[in-house]
């Protein structure tokens, strides 16, 4: 018998994979945890953000009649009335700026004003005229009341 028959011809020898080098993992390492260090980043922006707006919730656009209704409010605790029986008139449009609220009005024993700066919750100043702005009466003496 002759060893060239087909049983005992040797298989065709396959190319041999090369090894891992320490080149290859140590690339293969920077890209892991460069890929990590990438994703660590985008969580504490993420944490970052979602603190950021929690301590700053968003402003709620505010109108003229809410801060003239806080001053209705401050002028009818000042007087011991209802806020029913204190008047209030937007005068606004004389402030020619348009940065500034300006409100006035009247209680049962005299006058009021007050105003602050436009998209403010409460006014910067509000001012009482007892027996009205045009009193002559010595008794009768302006009296800021807020703040």
């Amino acid at each position: 018998m002759s060893d060239q028959g087909p049983l005992n011809e040797r298989p065709a020898a396959r190319p041999a994979t090369p090894p891992l080098t320490k080149r290859g993992i140590g690339c293969l390492g920077i890209v892991w945890l460069t890929l990590g260090v990438v994703v660590l980043a985008i969580i504490l922006i993420i944490i970052v953000n979602v603190i950021a707006s929690a301590n700053n919730p968003a402003k709620v656009p505010l109108n003229p009649e809410v801060m003239m209704a806080d001053c209705v409010s401050q002028v009818a605790e000042w007087a011991g009335v209802s806020p029913g029986q204190v008047t209030a008139t937007d005068v606004s449009a004389e402030n020619s700026s348009g940065g500034a609220w300006d409100f006035r009005g009247t209680y049962p024993d005299g006058e009021w004003a007050c105003g602050g700066t436009a998209g403010d919750l409460h006014p910067a100043q509000t001012m009482v005229y007892p027996g009205g702005a045009d009193s002559t009466d010595v008794n009768d003496i302006p009296e800021q009341i807020y703040p």
